[in-house]
């Protein structure tokens, strides 16, 4: 985008003079944009000269879908007073037109003119291929006349000349023609496929949307100044997102190394030239404001006595019966936000960036991490037929990684697959996924129920059940092993849960999960593991047992 030079507003300043010294209609630049995973704070600089005294600047190039509630304006080398904003009837302004646009619609223009002169020289050929075929026609048509037969024979061998040697010159003619109307058509061949390429480059330089909105400004220079309009606005239509490459490294000190991506678009009808990018994690648009707390007002009141000839009319018509008045509690539905821990982050890109509007998608590093691991295979049998290798490892950045929808997971710098990233906060411990353990496999067995339907809903009071969990390492490396499996609880006194497990676990209600049971563990290559439990549940007679399946 061109701006005005400083040199040009000081010559049309000199006109300025009087109450109201001058009317300029100046050229702004994006020299900044901070995105946001939705939208963007754009910085816009316009240099001016005034002389002394009141003028009017008026900023002609803003695109026209922001948010203008969100401009502001701040002006150095001059005093502001009233603004006003318009986005019909704009002033006209000059062509934005990149000298690189220009350049290739100058392309465009000179390839036309050589396919329109190409087509005029094919036409002239063809012209002399029509007259040839002319000729040789009317020399035929001499030679048949019927008036040669009381010509001499001096005569005729003349003509008979005259006929070949018009006829050769003639065919020559035509077959030059020819040959030139297969040259152009070749040049014109060429030609088109220029034009359409010469069309595509001019394409894939985005041309700026026309449409624009205009800015006029009060401003009043204290004598001959020179200075800057700096505004700031927040615009919708710009956007960054996260992704990562995850590269886990085995061997004797494995490690952690996670590539951190930005993928940037912006779409605000103008073209982003050599700005200065900023990405921030700040959603503007999310609520700023905590939730209230919740009010729970309870009452109670008399159960109402409900007639007996009431209720069976009501029966007989088939409408619900009426039912006593119970105590009222009422609640308030809490609303879910997420949290984030710590301040913002941004990223401040060092090298100025260009993306076209609505046509570039940026993909900017922003550094890589490192950590050291601990690997080892994740077993659930109650689901799983299959163990999953785990990298645990703690976030010491000093900063949260962001969730992404993308993070394309490595082992040893093979691609093993693509995950959901969930934020790591600084400073937390946690552990990525990648992939299942096709070499440790898994059996889960229930040994024994006393009951006939296997236990869906019991109907004694007395269950017991026993489970076989065998794990085999197929693979040429020793595994570390975290298996996870479930008994029953009870929150009831009369429903007791007793069970036994054979090794015992490392952890009962691992990570405050009640009846979560974790045995760590290694197996050795070509060797298994087997854990047995037993659980037994007991309730009053005349009570009904209930509990979900989800065993395999």
């Amino acid at each position: 985008m061109r701006m005005l030079s400083l040199t040009a507003v000081s010559a049309l300043s000199l006109i300025a003079s009087g109450a109201l010294a001058g009317e300029f209609v100046l050229e702004s630049t994006v020299t900044t944009a901070t995105v946001y995973p939705r939208g963007a704070l754009v910085t816009r600089v316009v240099p001016f000269a005034l002389e002394d005294g009141a003028h009017k600047i008026t900023i002609a190039d803003l695109p026209t879908e922001f948010s203008f509630e969100s401009l502001r304006v701040t002006v150095e080398g001059a005093r502001l007073g009233a603004t006003s904003f318009r986005n019909d009837f704009v002033p006209s302004q000059p062509d934005r037109d990149t000298t690189e646009i220009t350049a290739a619609r100058d392309k465009i223009k000179s390839i036309e003119d050589q396919i329109q002169s190409t087509l005029d020289a094919s036409a002239r050929v063809r012209l002399i291929m029509d007259a040839s075929q002319a000729r040789i026609a009317f020399l035929k048509q001499l030679g048949a006349s019927d008036d040669m037969a009381s010509a001499s024979a001096d005569t005729l061998r003349a003509l008979v000349q005259m006929v070949g040697e018009e006829t050769l010159a003639a065919r020559e003619a035509a077959f030059q023609a020819q040959l030139e109307a297969r040259e152009i058509d070749t040049q014109l061949t060429d030609l088109r496929e220029d034009l359409a390429k010469a069309q595509q480059d001019l394409n894939a330089l985005v041309p700026e949307a026309q449409d624009r909105s205009a800015l006029t400004l009060a401003v009043t220079a204290q004598g001959a100044s020179t200075g800057t309009v700096t505004l700031e606005y927040y615009d919708d239509n710009a956007m960054w997102r996260p992704a990562y490459d995850l590269h886990l490294t085995r061997g004797d000190d494995p490690s952690l190394r996670i590539d951190r991506i930005a993928y940037v678009a912006q779409n605000t009808g103008e073209n982003w030239d050599d700005v200065q990018l900023v990405l921030s994690t700040v959603t503007p648009s999310d609520r700023t404001e905590p939730s209230p707390v919740p009010q729970r007002p309870v009452r109670i009141g008399k159960p109402q006595p409900v007639p007996m000839k009431r209720v069976q009319a009501d029966s007989m018509s088939g409408r619900p019966n009426p039912v006593p008045e119970a105590p009222v509690m009422i609640e308030m539905a809490e609303s879910a936000a997420a949290n984030f821990d710590g301040p913002a982050v941004t990223y401040v890109y060092d090298t100025p960036i260009s993306m076209a509007s609505g046509a570039d998608a940026g993909r900017i590093m922003l550094g890589d991490l490192t950590a050291k691991v601990d690997i080892y295979a994740h077993a659930v049998p109650v689901y799983d037929a299959t163990a999953f290798m785990m990298a645990e490892f703690t976030n010491t950045s000093g900063e949260r990684i962001l969730p992404a929808d993308q993070g394309f997971l490595y082992i040893d710098e093979a691609l093993i697959g693509v995950s959901y990233i969930n934020e790591i906060a600084a400073g937390e411990t946690t552990a990525l996924s990648f992939g299942p353990i096709q070499g440790v496999q898994i059996n889960r067995t229930v040994t024994g129920r006393n009951e006939g339907d296997r236990g869906i809903i019991s109907r004694s009071n007395e269950q017991t059940e026993g489970t076989l969990i065998e794990v085999k390492n197929l693979t040429s490396e020793d595994w570390d092993i975290r298996l996870f499996d479930a008994v029953p609880y009870s929150e009831q006194e009369d429903l007791e849960v007793e069970w036994q497990a054979n090794p015992r676990p490392t952890s009962v209600d691992d990570d405050n999960r009640r009846g979560v049971l974790r045995w760590d563990f290694t197996v050795e290559a070509g060797n298994s593991q087997t854990i047995e439990t037993s659980t037994q549940l007991k309730w009053p007679d005349g009570q009904v047992l209930q509990q979900p399946r989800v065993f395999r």
